[in-house]
């Protein structure tokens, strides 16, 4: 017999608290070749036990056949049953020996089941491999659109970091140049004001000097003032000479 159809599972069946007999519409070679799984109203999965939990009845019937579940799904609660085929070989035929057609062709048949079996789980789990592939290209697609992002974000904030640090620096460079003029437009007075600070200290030293000699040419040959004679103010009672108040000049004698 072939694997005519494409079909490997059914349900879900929603539970009713009642309904124990379900039907399911794919070909198993052997009652084992059936999975019963019981879903709870929060996604929970529960994989009955076979003969524990329910019975296969219509084993090798191409249209499938029933399902007995020992206990009634509850509201909330659904059933799907899945075929489950192991991944075995178990087909051994002897050099030399005879050919038994259906042999062979139910090891045919079984190859294809678990084809169905991982095209199924892949649909379930993964979607189809084609959308999977198609998944998998978009996320590629799309990491590598945020990385270029990234990259000219980068380079965009790294140009305007330049800039700024340009303009900073254009901004650092006038600045200095003010200050260079401005220094510059100092310079010659402060050279003039230390000329003139210069020339009026060699003048006062001069002036200073000049006095000096005055007043030493003025007093040469002074050895004092002689005893009993009284000094007011700056003069000197005598006949002989006398000191100005300006204490410095010195003046013809008077008579006082």
């Amino acid at each position: 017999m072939t694997v005519s159809s494409e079909i490997d599972r059914s349900g879900p069946y929603a539970g009713n608290g009642v309904t124990t007999i379900f039907s399911y519409g794919f070909r198993i070679l052997d009652e084992k070749h059936i999975a019963a799984i019981k879903t709870k109203f929060d996604g929970t999965e529960t994989t009955l036990r076979i003969d524990a939990d329910y019975i296969v009845s219509d084993v090798g019937d191409e249209n499938g056949g029933q399902i007995a579940l020992v206990a009634a799904p509850v509201v909330g609660e659904s059933i799907t049953f899945l075929r489950n085929v192991p991944f075995v070989q178990e087909v051994d035929l002897e050099n030399q020996g005879p050919y038994f057609a259906e042999t062979v062709e139910s090891a045919f048949d079984l190859a294809v089941m678990r084809d169905q079996q991982l095209k199924e789980a892949s649909d379930r789990f993964g979607g189809n491999i084609s959308g999977l592939k198609a998944e998998i290209k978009n996320e590629e697609i799309a990491r590598i659109s945020a990385d270029i992002q990234e990259s000219n974000q980068r380079i965009v904030g790294d140009a305007a970091n330049a800039q700024a640090i340009e303009r900073e620096s254009y901004a650092r460079i006038a600045a200095d140049q003010e200050i260079h003029v401005e220094i510059d437009s100092i310079i010659p007075a402060v050279s003039n004001f230390t000329a003139r600070s210069e020339a009026a200290a060699a003048s006062s030293e001069t002036s200073s000097k000049r006095a000096q000699d005055l007043v030493e040419a003025a007093t040469a040959g002074f050895t004092g003032f002689p005893d009993g004679h009284a000094y007011d103010y700056g003069y000197v009672t005598d006949g002989t000479t006398y000191f100005d108040r300006d204490y410095g000049f010195v003046t013809d004698p008077v008579t006082p």
